[in-house]
């Protein structure tokens, strides 16, 4: 996550991060897919707003 937000990663990013994967169903393999872009869009937006 660090790379993609442009400084480190603190614990609350990436426990918004496990939080949204963790939402995923089980055994959907196309669903944990878009928990996980959702995740990175998450941080990305807020990371790049709020300059």
């Amino acid at each position: 996550m660090s790379c993609l937000i442009g400084y480190p990663a603190t614990e609350e990013h990436m426990l918004l991060c496990n939080l949204i994967v963790g939402k995923a169903l089980p055994n959907d393999a196309a669903d944990l897919a878009n928990k996980k872009i959702i995740a990175v869009a998450a941080l990305m937006s807020a990371a790049h707003s709020c300059e």
